[in-house]
């Protein structure tokens, strides 16, 4: 059975100006905006059949001038679902998907159980 992941979005950082990504030419310059979403605090959950494992982050966000603003009255879960990915990069979600898929099998191949009462 393949792990399946999903992801939630539990809350964003608000700012008043955005932050453009340094690079090894420029250094970061700082951009008044409207309500720019600096970060976002995500849970990355894996679950294979009844057993599931959570890691929580934060995506970083940096404001890009050469892309068009979007308003944050406009911004949707899946749009920050997909700047998270960007941001966090796939050889880190790659990592994060693997350490989930390290909790899970420890979790199948345990005696320990839950009580319910």
């Amino acid at each position: 059975m393949a792990i399946e992941y999903t992801w939630k979005i539990n809350n964003v950082w608000k700012e008043q100006k955005g932050s453009t990504e340094p690079t090894e030419e420029t250094e970061s310059v700082d951009v008044e905006l409207t309500d720019f979403i600096q970060s976002v605090n995500l849970t990355i959950t894996g679950t294979e059949g009844d057993i599931s494992c959570e890691y929580e982050t934060d995506a970083n966000l940096y404001h890009n001038p050469d892309n068009s603003y979007t308003n944050y009255d406009d911004v949707t879960t899946t749009k920050l679902i997909e700047w998270s990915k960007a941001a966090l990069t796939q050889p880190v979600i790659d990592n994060i998907k693997a350490q989930l898929e390290r909790e899970i099998n420890e979790k199948k191949n345990t005696n320990l159980v839950s009580w319910e009462n």
